[in-house]
């Protein structure tokens, strides 16, 4: 036993020292940047006031490359979420309009992931988001940062940000990110005032993207049936648009999903997958003792079970007749 616990001692001892000899490669100056980012991985989160306070001045100094600044504030991710004015300097590197994109980046993820595992970034929840709203008002904000610093501020339900994505979607030159993708921050915090624009963008779309997150979005509108069972029962629609639709009927009401999908089921001149997985969605959302007592299409099932070849839809009435049954035997 004590030399197993001398071996590990040994080995912990050698990562210490090549961990101690990586931290001296990187903090040191004389270095050429190539030789500092290769030691980088191996420091790890940097530790100790003096290593700390070392690491950070690389971080903050105009005169180091950015490479080693991005690689410095990556490995001080730890002692900024447990020394608040070290934060708060931090912090204010998002406001530097001096200040690369890539450092913004980098603070923003360390924030970012800090909310649940820091007290401290936790308690800078107020300051962090305003810097965010403030990173909006500069229009060639780099597109990774834009669509994380609107989707952060989009699950805090910000009303900035909301107007902003909804100005965009009524007026597409002041739009900041795709339809689509503002359509799916929106829906973070839906409000029934958003759904004349999603009804618009479904019968006027921009791109099949759009349509089909604002089918998503409408199902919660009773209001937007008629214009879902128009998407759905329309064989020249894509496919993934209709099925989308059948999901958001499914939601306001799952007992007139049937009657449509019935249809389509019986139709052999629809796709084979498309009914795959519309007969899925009715077996599981739908009314599955309608399903279970309807002759006719009970007869399709069987049809489609013994045929010879083996495609997804019937695959899909194989489960569905075999649930059907372990149901029956109870």
């Amino acid at each position: 036993m004590s030399v197993y616990r001398d071996e590990q001692l040994k080995a912990l001892e050698q990562t210490k020292q090549r961990r101690k000899a990586a931290v001296g490669i990187f903090l040191d100056q004389q270095k050429t940047v190539e030789e500092r980012l290769r030691a980088a991985p191996s420091c790890g989160s940097f530790s100790g006031k003096e290593e700390i306070s070392v690491a950070a001045s690389v971080l903050f100094s105009s005169e180091e490359s950015l490479q080693v600044r991005i690689a410095a504030l990556k490995n001080l991710n730890v002692a900024i979420g447990s020394d608040e004015q070290l934060a708060l300097r931090v912090l204010e590197l998002l406001e530097d309009e001096q200040e690369s994109d890539m450092i913004k980046l980098g603070v923003i993820n360390i924030f970012q992931a800090g909310q649940f595992s820091s007290a401290i970034i936790s308690s800078l929840r107020a300051e962090y988001h305003q810097k965010l709203k403030n990173l909006l008002t500069k229009k060639d904000l780099l597109p990774a940062i834009l669509y994380i610093v609107l989707e952060s501020l989009a699950q805090e339900k910000d009303e900035f940000v909301q107007r902003m994505l909804l100005k965009g979607l009524e007026s597409p030159k002041e739009a900041r990110v795709e339809p689509d993708r503002a359509i799916q921050l929106l829906a973070y915090d839906l409000h029934a005032e958003y759904y004349p624009i999603l009804k618009k963008i479904v019968e006027e779309p921009p791109t099949p993207a759009a349509k089909k997150e604002a089918i998503r979005a409408l199902s919660g509108d009773q209001s937007a049936k008629s214009i879902l069972v128009n998407t759905l029962t329309d064989k020249d629609e894509n496919d993934e648009i209709r099925y989308a639709s059948a999901n958001s009927i499914a939601a306001l009401d799952s007992s007139e999903l049937y009657d449509h999908v019935r249809k389509i089921l019986l139709d052999d001149e629809e796709d084979d997958e498309f009914r795959a997985a519309l007969l899925n969605t009715a077996s599981v959302l739908g009314d599955s003792n309608r399903l279970s007592t309807d002759e006719e299409l009970q007869a399709k099932f069987s049809e489609l079970s013994v045929a010879s070849q083996a495609t997804p839809l019937q695959k899909v009435t194989k489960r569905v007749l075999s649930k059907q049954l372990k149901s029956f035997r109870k």
